[in-house]
């Protein structure tokens, strides 16, 4: 598996195929900016959007590559009033702004499911609250979390909806906030 490396995401592959109905593997390394030639279109537009959306990059960058008013679902209390993936992009943006300049991510894996235009994505999301905002002054403690996402394209390439599995909880403590 790959890790982020310096401003560019490599996104990482399990080394041997899966034979199973649910894992179509290309057996060799891709970033998120290049696709390989056996790669669907979809899947690389999947992966810019997980790129875009973690790193906090340009949202004109794949607005094109998202339905208007995607909905975004995740059993978070944190994110409970996140409701499309737009509001996610926006609540990214604004932790990463204000309270954890420094946040990143490593990949571990980011798989594509052809017959049922299914993206995943599982990562571990780093983070130190050094910024002024959240529900407490800075506690300069570091978070490091799990989390996975789902991702469902549509036959035009677009993503349509987004799925979030993510801790908070552990999270929030590990920050020093509960």
């Amino acid at each position: 598996m790959c890790t982020v490396g310096g401003n560019g995401c490599r996104v990482g592959y399990r080394e041997e195929a899966i034979d199973s109905w649910f894992y179509r593997l290309p057996k060799k390394h891709v970033s998120a900016n290049r696709k390989s030639p056996d790669e669907p279109a979809a899947f690389t537009s999947a992966k810019k959007v997980i790129f875009v959306l973690d790193s906090v990059g340009n949202w004109d960058d794949i607005v094109d590559l998202i339905v208007a008013d995607a909905p975004f679902t995740c059993q978070a209390d944190t994110l409970a009033e996140v409701k499309t993936i737009k509001d996610w992009y926006d609540w990214m943006a604004n932790f990463k702004a204000t309270i954890a300049p420094d946040a990143s991510f490593t990949v571990k894996s980011t798989t594509w499911d052809d017959e049922r235009k299914i993206c995943t994505h599982s990562a571990v999301y780093h983070a130190t609250h050094t910024g002024e905002g959240g529900p407490v002054p800075a506690t300069g403690r570091k978070a490091s979390t799990d989390y996975y996402y789902e991702m469902e394209m549509n036959g035009d390439g677009k993503v349509v909806k987004m799925w979030k599995i993510w801790n908070d909880g552990h999270c929030l403590k590990q920050l020093g906030w509960a």
